[in-house]
């Protein structure tokens, strides 16, 4: 309804044909320039077409531009277009396509005329022969010159270089020299004048030619055509080379001045010659190609008699050919098209086709039919029609359209044309993109991925051709937006690893992966993905302590637990440590289960070991362990040495006289001792501490020849080990107290530091005579050099 609406107001807008855009521009425009606009305003959002028309086409000597502006293509040639016509208007066809619609432009432009061509005349020189017999107001006949230009510019006269014997006189179809006197050929045998043409500019522009008369003995009669006018009646579709005409002259002379030869007049051949031939003896004329009505109907040739005197004569005659019309001319179909975007309205303007048949009457009459579902043929006038849509396109499923259009005349031999016009769909973005069906959004990845490692193809289909199927890619990280871990590549879709990931630190990575095509009204799919990292035994196991010290007692039974190993590792993938001793140092001694306790193998004597060494693996990582053995007071003290000793009855109070000899294995206080005498006793006293035996009563007094101390020696443990020692001292009356009885270890510590001290003196006192000798044989060496310098050589090898 819509559309024939549109077509209706369409036709009263183009008055069928009288409408027309009138443009104005001069011969010889250049190409490129611009003429002018269709439209008052220039028009971007248009398409604008020149087409082709059925008459003489114009259309390759001008374009319509983007915004409706005409322009030459060639240079303008009024001359070759309008030859000697008044005015030159030439007609132009154009279409504007905006939208759904199409609105035609009939354009007409006037060329406007320049004086830019000389008069022409056919020969630069002419020869003609004139009988000394020939009377006054004989003539002979001169080619007209030619200019293109219009009329106004055209030849307006002629002149002719001033002389008694000839005038010039101007006819419709020739010049004529005529003879203005008799003739004397032994006085004058020829005659040079000057024939000039003068055309209508301002300024005037001529054209000249070289006439030369050659003045011969009497040829007294010319040749007499036997009609001086023909005409001739034929269908366009007589066959070129068959005689259509002859004509026929008389010479009433004798002998070579009666022989007749026929020509066209140079202007006949000039505007005819390519159509017609003239045969010179018979005055047959045939068709050199077949005649076409439609290109011209009617023709007007002009013929001469030429006799072979010396002085020839001639004669003219006329032979007017009409060419009747025949159906023989197929309808002529025109298209001026646009591609049409897919979804647009129905009824959008897809063509528009002239048709023309250059035939008349109901040969030229024509009517034409398409067959399509999609598209309609409207009839917009007897030769205009338009194609619209029909129905909705869509050019994912169909992007061309062949459309047939067939036009037949009315003639009783009816000619049939057919066209095929090519509609294209164009693109719209009308699609999104689209992900592949087989895309996974949730994904496994191991860790420690390289940087730049492909991890997944997130490519999406667009089926919109160009910029609106052109898909970019991006991507965003919904957690861990601070590091970025992934990027994707934009124009492919691959998703990359743009980070180091440990799953230790990072479990799994959220984003949203956008899919956006170019189009000016972008469309997009996005798609949320999960990246779960897969974890690796990428980290050693981590000990709590770098070294680990434990404690055990002495004598505690087999399997006694020394201490507990903590161990952990990042990775997910350790559920458990399997704890193992390395066989070495002294694993041979504790055990190590599985969660790291340790336990003892063995009974352990701190008196004979007080420290253990272990190493604890756990898979690639270990770590050292000291076992310490803490004592236990198992152990009592041991008196070493006599239980006796001679001591002089004059020792005086306060005198040291024995440090008493004991050890106690155990360490600690249960190796510390204590001293004491158990008996009341005034003239002996020893240390606590350290077991020294004092004098401290007048042993004068003392009335038995023997003192018996009773002394308890006990350690400091919690369970105290002791001994009881009865320690005798026997008085007499000389005996002096023994400095070994007090320290004699001293004595021998002393004796192992002298002689310690005697080997590093040995050892020095070497070493620097050594030095010493080396330096003297060095300075020994070099004074002998330089007192004997013939003899060094044989010196150093008697001392090697």
């Amino acid at each position: 309804m819509l559309a024939g609406i549109f077509l209706f107001f369409l036709r009263i807008c183009l008055g069928f044909g009288k409408y027309s855009i009138n443009f104005s521009i001069l011969d010889q425009t250049p190409p490129k320039t611009v003429v002018g606009y269709v439209l008052k305003s220039k028009e971007s959002k248009a398409d604008f077409r020149l087409f082709e028309t059925s008459e003489m086409d114009f259309s390759k000597n001008f374009s319509l531009g983007k915004f409706g502006e005409l322009k030459t293509e060639t240079t303008i040639d009024r001359d070759y277009i309008c030859t000697n016509k008044e005015t030159c208007l030439i007609k132009l066809e154009g279409g504007m396509v905006r939208g759904r619609s199409f609105q035609l432009l009939p354009i007409t432009v006037q060329i406007r005329d320049i004086n830019d061509n000389n008069p022409k005349f056919p020969f630069k020189s002419l020869r003609k022969y004139i009988s000394e017999s020939a009377r006054p107001e004989h003539y002979i006949s001169i080619p007209k010159a030619y200019d293109p230009d219009k009329p106004e510019f055209s030849i307006k006269s002629y002149k002719l270089n001033v002389q008694p014997i000839f005038s010039l006189r101007v006819t419709s179809n020739d010049l004529r020299l005529v003879l203005r006197t008799t003739l004397d050929r032994e006085k004058v045998s020829k005659y040079n004048l000057k024939l000039t043409a003068i055309d209508g500019g301002r300024p005037r522009k001529t054209g000249s030619m070289r006439i030369h008369i050659i003045v011969e003995d009497s040829n007294d009669n010319e040749p007499v055509f036997d009609k001086k006018f023909r005409k001739v009646v034929v269908y366009e579709d007589f066959p070129h080379r068959k005689v259509l005409a002859k004509v026929r002259a008389t010479d009433k002379d004798k002998g070579e001045n009666a022989r007749i030869t026929y020509k066209f007049t140079p202007r006949t051949e000039l505007n005819f010659g390519d159509i017609f031939s003239l045969d010179p003896i018979s005055g047959e004329i045939r068709t050199k190609v077949s005649l076409d009505y439609e290109s011209n109907p009617n023709y007007e040739l002009s013929i001469l008699a030429i006799d072979n005197g010396n002085s020839p004569k001639s004669a003219e005659t006329q032979l007017q050919i009409r060419v009747i019309d025949l159906n023989d001319n197929p309808p002529m179909i025109h298209v001026i098209k646009v591609d049409v975007a897919e979804n647009s309205e129905k009824g959008t303007f897809a063509a528009q086709i002239t048709v023309r048949d250059a035939d008349k009457g109901e040969n030229g009459r024509i009517s034409c039919q398409m067959n399509s579902s999609t598209f309609h043929l409207y009839v917009i006038n007897k030769n205009r029609y338009q194609i619209n849509t029909w129905k909705p396109l869509d050019r994912e499923i169909r992007d061309t359209y062949s459309l047939i259009i067939e036009c037949k005349d009315f003639g009783k031999n009816v000619q049939i044309s057919k066209r095929e016009i090519i509609i294209k769909v164009l693109d719209i973005n009308d699609n999104p993109p689209s992900w592949k069906k087989q895309i996974k959004t949730t994904l496994k990845i191991p860790e420690n991925l390289a940087i730049g490692e492909k991890i997944a193809d997130f490519s999406a289909f667009d089926p919109d051709l160009k910029e609106n199927g052109t898909v970019r890619y991006s991507v965003e990280q919904l957690n861990y937006k601070h590091i970025p871990l992934v990027e994707i590549e934009s124009s492919t879709g691959i998703l990359r690893s743009a980070n180091e990931m440990d799953r230790e630190k990072i479990d799994m990575i959220q984003m949203k992966i956008t899919a956006r095509d170019l189009g000016k009204i972008p469309l997009k799919a996005s798609l949320n993905v999960t990246l779960k990292i897969e974890d690796e035994d990428d980290n050693d196991p981590k000990f709590s302590k770098q070294f680990y010290n434990f404690y055990v007692y002495e004598n505690e039974p087999i399997g006694k637990f020394v201490g507990l190993i903590e161990c952990t590792d990042a990775d997910v993938s350790f559920k458990e440590a399997n704890f193992k001793l390395d066989k070495s140092l002294d694993y041979k001694s504790f055990t190590i289960d599985r969660k790291g306790s340790i336990r003892t193998k063995k009974v352990f004597d701190r008196e004979r070991r007080k420290d253990y060494n272990i190493k604890v693996v756990v898979a690639k990582s270990s770590v050292y362990v000291q076992v310490s053995i803490l004592d236990k007071n198992d152990n009592p003290p041991i008196f070493i040495g006599p239980k006796r000793m001679h001591l002089s009855r004059y020792t005086r109070i306060g005198t040291a006289v024995k440090k008493l000899k004991v050890i106690d294995a155990d360490a600690g206080k249960n190796g510390v001792l204590i001293y004491s005498i158990l008996d009341d006793n005034r003239f002996f006293w020893v240390h606590t501490e350290t077991g020294v035996i004092t004098v401290i009563g007048d042993l004068t007094e003392a009335s038995n020849q023997v003192i018996e101390l009773n002394i308890n020696i006990s350690d400091c443990g919690e369970e105290k080990q002791s001994l009881k020692i009865n320690f005798q001292i026997f008085l007499n009356e000389t005996q002096t107290l023994k400095r070994s009885n007090l320290d004699a270890p001293n004595i021998e510590f002393l004796i192992s530091a002298a002689f310690i001290f005697l080997i590093l003196f040995v050892f020095l006192l070497v070493f620097s005579v050594i030095i010493i000798r080396k330096r003297f044989k060095l300075r020994r060496g070099s004074s002998n050099s330089a007192k004997f310098p013939a003899q060094s050589s044989q010196v150093r090898e008697t001392s090697l």
